[in-house]
């Protein structure tokens, strides 16, 4: 069995369709850790996020789709705490990031629990 082919949709440009956007993406990884991936479903997140199916379908091609854009979020957010942590260990040298190991895993791991989904 073959995976569909994941959108390649745009992301919203205006305010309040960047706003539906992640409030689909915020109630699917809740359900996500609710019920898990297989049952989760489109007209599940719809309910939930009290929206139509037309919604999400103008963002998402479908489950697959969603889950995507989740761990996408996901790792553009951990990046994020990657990048700031070598900002501030840089200037240190090599041995300041080879110490600093641990705190870059706890901050990378405090990010991921804080994601809907994720854990």
């Amino acid at each position: 069995m073959t995976t569909p082919a994941i959108s390649k949709r745009s992301k919203p440009k205006q305010e309040r369709a960047h706003l539906t956007y992640e409030r689909l993406l915020d109630v699917a990884g809740a359900l996500l850790d609710e019920v898990g991936i297989g049952r989760i479903s489109t007209n599940m997140i719809c309910a939930r996020a009290e929206l139509t199916p037309p919604a999400l379908y103008r963002y998402f091609d479908g489950k697959y789709a969603v889950l995507e854009a989740l761990g996408r979020r996901l790792m553009a957010r951990q990046n994020i705490v990657l990048e700031h942590w070598v900002a501030r260990q840089f200037e240190h040298g090599v041995d300041a990031l080879r110490d600093g190991i641990e705190e870059l895993q706890r901050e990378t791991a405090a990010v991921t629990q804080s994601e809907p989904g994720a854990v």
